[in-house]
C-alpha cells in the first residue's frame, strides 16, 4: 500500500517510515501540511497519516486541500 506520512519530527517520521517499509508498505514522506499537498499530488497514497500540529499546514488545514486533489 501507498502511505504517505506527513510529520514534522524526523524522529517519529523516521520510525514510522522504517516500520511502515519493513511491513512491505512504500511510504514517502513530507515534513508539513504544504509538502504533504504537494506530495500527495505526485504519490497518490492509499492512506495518510499525519500530525495534527505542524508548521505552514497543520493536518487539520491541509486535509481540506487534500480532499480537493482527491475529487479531481
Amino acid at each position: 500500500m501507498k502511505i504517505l506520512l506527513i510529520d514534522d519530527s524526523r524522529t517519529i517520521a523516521a520510525v514510522f517510515a522504517e516500520r511502515l517499509g519493513a511491513l512491505g508498505h512504500e511510504v514517502c514522506g513530507a515534513g508539513n501540511g504544504a509538502e504533504g499537498v504537494e506530495c500527495f499530488r505526485r504519490f497518490a497514497p492509499a492512506l495518510v497519516p499525519m500530525d495534527s500540529e505542524m508548521p505552514v499546514l497543520n493536518g487539520c488545514e491541509a486535509t481540506s486541500p487534500i480532499r480537493q486533489v482527491e475529487a479531481a
